[in-house]
């Protein structure tokens, strides 16, 4: 970002040499700024000239970049601190009858990113309030989201809702960071830098868990969720290496890495696109934040400009993405606390049949011995008789029984005449409408 008025700024230019200031005063090698700095890996020192006219109002010259925490401002040889507790690196130029020149020196240890903004103390100071209070509107809102799955997950015990509440973490500390909350908190130095890598792997690491679990990627795509392991484990093996030797190349590596990570896990969505409702919604709203992602942390590297959208698009995408999948996961909750239910109710039913059939069983015992008693029937006669209430033929009586039809039919006959009935299906309905007299 370039924003300077015309009135305050004459002229802004810059050259790329690590010289001292002394040497960049002297310096006639300058190259017009007339946009934000965007070269890549190109980094290591950078100075600019402002050649500022006359004024009758204090200015503010900030670099609204989150890793540029190495910075100074220069007026002939005198260095200008910065303000303190600032977001970026922020100074306050005092009004001047006489025009003058100020030199800043950036020393860029990642990629070679430097927006530079001029302006009144008053419009700045009225528009950092008010980027200040959209920051603590963003964290409420991931404040509410986070204690929404906290709560969820203690009343469905859902693992889910843990695994989504790190990845709200990760997006918003990434948000957090490049909105200079770490600058402001830290102040200058190398936690600034050092931090960077650790934030951005938050993310892909609560992606692995969330999305396995949410898609079933052990069971549906296994190969593929190990391969977005893999970039997470190479993206860790470089922040080991950068943190040791400030390599920028390692520096970069992690970057693209973890966006690797995220960018498998968003196609994992999309390879289950026709499978499951819950993959749509993780293509459709991670999706967002993700393209916002690439623009944010891989144009830099390349030395492209790519979308060049405004932070606050990031921020909208990603409260997007969290409410969306904050009700995703609580409608997947719900259903399958439903599913649950719906078991646990057939399962209910069966005992509950099982119950009743046992307790039907030992009634039609003692049915069976009131009726055996009352007609004086044999233990054979009254298996028989069960058999004739089936509605069985004498021959299957026969097979069932282990005797001959004709001992069948002597047992029939004997049944008839102690019931006093002319027919099987008499007798079949009076062994199943018997009811002993009561008492």
């Amino acid at each position: 970002m370039f924003c300077v008025n015309s009135v305050f700024a004459q002229k802004i230019s810059y050259t790329h040499q690590d010289i001292t200031l002394k040497e960049v005063q002297k310096n006639k090698s300058w190259e017009p700024f007339n946009e934000r700095i965007y070269n890549g890996l190109d980094n290591g020192v950078y100075w600019f000239k402002v050649e500022l006219e006359a004024t009758q109002s204090s200015l503010i010259i900030t670099l609204p970049e989150a890793h540029l925490s190495r910075t100074n401002l220069y007026e002939n040889t005198r260095e200008i601190l910065p303000l303190p507790k600032k977001r970026f690196q922020t100074y306050k130029i005092p009004p001047s009858t006489e025009s003058r020149t100020l030199f800043i020196k950036v020393n860029c240890l990642l990629e070679a990113r430097i927006p530079i903004e001029i302006l009144k103390s008053d419009d700045y100071f009225e528009e950092e309030a008010t980027s200040r209070m959209i920051i603590g509107i963003y964290i409420g809102i991931v404040l509410c989201i986070i204690l929404i799955n906290l709560f969820s997950y203690l009343s469905f015990r859902n693992i889910t809702y843990l695994q989504y509440t790190l990845m709200v973490v990760g997006l918003s500390m990434n948000v957090l960071y490049k909105d200079g909350l770490v600058l402001l908190i830290f102040g200058n130095g190398i936690i600034t830098e050092s931090v960077e890598p650790f934030i951005n792997s938050i993310l892909p690491i609560a992606a692995v868990l969330f999305t396995t679990s949410y898609l079933n990627l052990k069971k549906e795509l296994p190969q593929l969720r190990k391969v977005g392991i893999g970039f997470i484990v190479l993206a860790f093996a470089c922040i080991a290496i950068f943190i040791s030797t400030g390599n920028k190349y390692a520096f970069s590596s992690i970057s693209i890495l973890l966006l690797l990570s995220c960018d498998v896990f968003w196609i994992a969505g999309i390879l289950l696109w026709n499978k499951s409702i819950y993959a749509k919604i993780l293509a459709l709203a991670y999706g967002v934040p993700l393209l916002f992602a690439h623009d944010f942390y891989i144009s830099p590297h390349l030395g492209i400009h790519g979308l060049g959208l405004p932070l606050w698009t990031y921020k909208a995408g990603s409260v997007i993405e969290m409410v969306v999948f904050t009700y995703a996961i609580m409608y997947q909750a719900k259903t399958l606390a439903d599913e649950n239910n719906q078991m646990r109710q057939k399962l209910k039913d069966y005992t509950d049949r099982i119950k009743l059939n046992r307790k039907s069983n030992e009634i039609g015992v003692q049915l069976e011995r009131e009726l055996q008693k009352k007609f004086a029937l044999t233990n054979k006669e009254i298996e028989i008789l069960r058999e004739i209430s089936a509605g069985k033929l004498n021959k299957k009586i026969a097979e069932e029984q282990f005797i001959s039809e004709n001992t069948v039919k002597f047992h029939v006959r004997n049944i008839f005449n102690k019931l006093d009935v002319k027919s099987k299906r008499d007798a079949g309905y009076l062994y199943l409408n018997f009811s002993p007299p009561s008492e």
